[in-house]
């Protein structure tokens, strides 16, 4: 069995798309990061708001993968 962790950081923009998607860390290294990576650009969120107004918000996420048994 394979187990691993990609820890993300991006940009919601504000039309509620990830951009400027980034791998900060990642265990084992290399292993899960394309899939990590193609999976955030499938995200969709709220953006967030100031005044009324959408704006572009920094976020980070973990995701955790797990193959075989």
């Amino acid at each position: 069995r394979i187990e691993g962790e990609v820890e993300l950081a991006f940009t919601i923009d504000r039309s509620g798309n990830p951009i400027d998607i980034r791998v900060i860390r990642a265990e084992p290294p290399n292993t899960f990061d394309i899939e990590a990576i193609r999976a955030a650009q499938r995200w969709r969120f709220e953006p967030g708001r100031l005044d009324g107004q959408a704006v572009a918000t920094p976020m980070t996420r973990t995701l955790r993968f797990e193959l075989g048994g």
